[in-house]
């Protein structure tokens, strides 16, 4: 990756897969240097998570994702103009929090993510300009980590408060499962979503 990043600049791409080690560390290191596109797969579902996990946490990366989504976003990237903007320092947090949690933010609401982010940062006597200060605390401070990831989630028990959501349901999901479901076997469906049950 050291020399794909020289010869290739900002138009370099770094992929870390499953693996052990560093190695795969200093090279998605080089390839953020010269401005090159890095990737990480998403240790959760990694045989090894040592190496992916390593690169995440040194900050080396601009995206984790399954190795399914990967192909899909390295083509974006190869089709975006040369001079778009970098990942925000709130996208590698979330980012961060993907791989370091059990929880994966990525389609949460920006405001949001940015309204709740912020509210951890004046905790922490940090003005709304210091995101990137804010993920170096983050990377450093498993506690911080985690006090984040709570105040991101929301803690809400109102079933149907996504209306979207039980329309779907309604109208494409639960007409397959009754048609397809043996007659005169319960059919059981887990919610998982309400907060407190």
């Amino acid at each position: 990756m050291k020399s794909l990043a020289g010869e290739y600049g900002d138009a370099a791409m770094g992929v870390v897969l499953s693996g052990t080690g560093t190695d795969g560390t200093i090279g998605l290191e080089a390839v953020r240097v010269k401005g090159g596109f890095t990737v990480a797969q998403d240790p959760k579902e990694a045989d090894y998570d040592g190496m992916p996990r390593s690169a995440i946490g040194a900050g080396a990366v601009d995206l984790v994702a399954p190795v399914t989504e990967i192909p899909e976003a390295l083509l974006a990237r190869a089709r975006q103009p040369a001079d778009a903007p970098a990942p925000s320092a709130l996208a590698r947090i979330v980012a961060l929090l993907r791989a370091s949690t059990a929880f994966d933010f990525t389609l949460y609401k920006p405001g949001t993510l940015q309204r709740r982010t912020e509210r951890r940062m004046a905790l922490a006597a940090m003005g709304t300009g210091e995101m990137d200060r804010y993920l170096e605390v983050l990377r450093k401070d498993p506690v911080e980590l985690d006090l984040l990831a709570k105040d991101l989630l929301i803690n809400v028990t109102g079933f149907f408060r996504d209306p979207e959501v039980f329309t779907a349901l309604e109208e494409k999901i639960i007409p397959d499962l009754v048609r397809d479901h043996p007659p005169g076997r319960p059919l059981r469906v887990w919610v998982p979503a309400c907060s407190t049950g």
